[in-house]
This record gives C-alpha cells, sequence and structure tokens, in this order.
C-alpha cells in the first residue's frame, strides 16, 4: 500500500499506463459521484496466474464523498458474497447510518467467470493454497499450491488498479476469505501484511498442511487488525482429522491472540462451515469501516 492519498481518475493517464500492463480491460472505468449507487463489473486476465477473473466493484449510495477516501473491503469467492455484501454495506455503512467513528465501504469482489452454486471449487482450491506437503490433498482435478501467483495477482494488478482508478483510502483496505479463503488471508498476513490494513479469515481451513499456518507468527502492525470466526458445529474438515483435535488447534490459535487489542476472535453459535461464510460477513463489514482501533473496539466489542 502507498502512503494516505486521494486516488481521483485520469482518464488519459490510466489509459498511457494500463496500455503497458498485461491485463484485459471489459469497459471504461468508473468515477465516483456522490448520492447515487455506483456499481461496475469487468474481467480480468492475470499474467501471473493466466486466469480470468471476474472483478465486481460496488460504492454504496453516499450524500458526500469520504474526505479520505471510501475503506475499502476485498471479497474472495465474489460471486458467492458480493449480493449479500451490497446489501449490508449499503445497511451497516452509509452515511445515514454510521458516524463520525466511520466510513462507507467500497467492495472488490474477486469471482470467476465459471462457477456452481456461486464457486469455482477448482480455481479457488489452487489460489487458496499453498504447496501442499502431502500428497493427502490430491483429488484431480483439483491442483493445490497457486497461493504465492495469486497473491501476486492481487499486489502487482488487481490492487494497483483499484488504487489508481477509484476514490479509496490505502491505509483502510481489509481482505475477507472463508475456508481455502479464510487460509489464504492468514498465510498473506504472515507473508505480505504490507498489502492490507485488516485481515477477515472465517473458518479459515488451519488443517492443510498439518496445521502449519497456526505455529507461523501473525506480523500485525500498530495500525493493522485481524479478525477471525469458527462456526460451533463445525466439523474437521476434508483432513480425516478428528472434530475434538480440530477444536483443539482452533482453541490453541485463538489462545496465541489473546492478549493483542487488535485482533478479534468468534466462535458463532450454531454455524456450520458454509454458514461462517455469511455470518461473519457482517462484522467484516464493520471492521472495514471503522476509523481507528478505539472505533473498531466500540463497534465489535460485547456492549
Amino acid at each position: 500500500m502507498n502512503s494516505p492519498k486521494k486516488h481521483r481518475l485520469n482518464t488519459l493517464f490510466l489509459c498511457g499506463l494500463f496500455s503497458l500492463t498485461p491485463m484485459s480491460y471489459a469497459q471504461d472505468p468508473m468515477q465516483i459521484t456522490t448520492k447515487s449507487t455506483q456499481s461496475t463489473s469487468f474481467n480480468m486476465l492475470s499474467a501471473y496466474t493466466h486466469q480470468q477473473y471476474q472483478i465486481d466493484i460496488y460504492f454504496p449510495p453516499s450524500s458526500n464523498l469520504p474526505s479520505e477516501g471510501y475503506h475499502v473491503l476485498y471479497l474472495l469467492d465474489g460471486n458467492a458474497v458480493i449480493e449479500s455484501a451490497k446489501t449490508l454495506t449499503n445497511i451497516l455503512t452509509t452515511s445515514s447510518k454510521s458516524s463520525a467513528n466511520t466510513t462507507p465501504v467500497a467492495l472488490v469482489s474477486i469471482g470467476y467467470i465459471s462457477t456452481k452454486n456461486g464457486f469455482n471449487t477448482v480455481q479457488r482450491a489452487l489460489d487458496y493454497t499453498p504447496t501442499p506437503n502431502t500428497q493427502q490433498y490430491a483429488r484431480p482435478p483439483t491442483v493445490f499450491g497457486g497461493a504465492q501467483l495469486f497473491s501476486k495477482f492481487i499486489e502487482k494488478e488487481l490492487q494497483p488498479r483499484i488504487e489508481h482508478e477509484y476514490f479509496i483510502n490505502t491505509q483502510a483496505q481489509a481482505i475477507y476469505g472463508h475456508s481455502l479463503g479464510g487460509l489464504f488471508v492468514l498465510n498473506l498476513l504472515s507473508q505480505k501484511n504490507h498489502l492490507f490494513n485488516r485481515f477477515i479469515a472465517a473458518s479459515p481451513s488451519i488443517w492443510f498442511n498439518q496445521y502449519e499456518t497456526i505455529n507461523k507468527p501473525f506480523k500485525l502492525k500498530s495500525n493493522q487488525m485481524l479478525m477471525i470466526t469458527f462456526g460451533s458445529n463445525e466439523g474437521a474438515g476434508p483432513s480425516g482429522d478428528t472434530v475434538h483435535h480440530a477444536k483443539e488447534m482452533r482453541d490453541k490459535l485463538f489462545s496465541t491472540l489473546k492478549n493483542t487489542d487488535n485482533t478479534w476472535t468468534y466462535i458463532q453459535p450454531g454455524d456450520q462451515h458454509i454458514m461462517s461464510l455469511y455470518s461473519t460477513l457482517p462484522k467484516a463489514i464493520l471492521l472495514t469501516s471503522c476509523n481507528s482501533l478505539v472505533a473498531c473496539h466500540e463497534q465489535l466489542d460485547p456492549q
């Protein structure tokens, strides 16, 4: 991320800039105006993953542009969550509902061209996972281990475009992922924590590679925040582990974070694994919207 600044679209400059990059654009960039909902969608071919992604951009209605730019939430599994996220950001963060401690949240949904029931299970398995250290997970045609290239797509291709074309606060960028997407978020925090300020992992697949993720240090800076959620009724995932041991490892992960002021952990009552994708989303939007750590505690801590 760059230093805080306002990004306004300069059409001539951007045309020249992006003609030099290995991206394919489906339409002209959108200029943000006030008092109306703004949304656009385009396909984007990555030179790193060699995959095409469906990108949906959404700005909620607001009577005035935020002085430092919109806060922005990047959504993995975008096809499955973008419509719910639009409704929630309208309700939770627009100017008529928010306070001086919050800023409206723009959405950047990263989805796939081809999905079934909102998911591309083969492509997400590749994009969201590190290199596997065992053949245990091999289930053709599913292949794992593409997270490094996918993170480069975000860092080198998608994020620069969003930062140049839209009026966002580069110091208030969040990323949200569920299951394998949650695993990706935690690994991104360990390896490339400069890309975002706020990290939200819903039911992360910490079982992958024998729970190696929970032994990695989460390098949170003073201006960064982390949220991790699990459902109380989750199983052990496809790892072959027992439910009892999976919950022990979840508790171990939470215990490493219990004395940190910029971390939120939740066990969501009654939630099964897929339910956590949607029940965590309101909290993810609230964490993205708040203007300070104090404001986030006011939004998210039990009253």
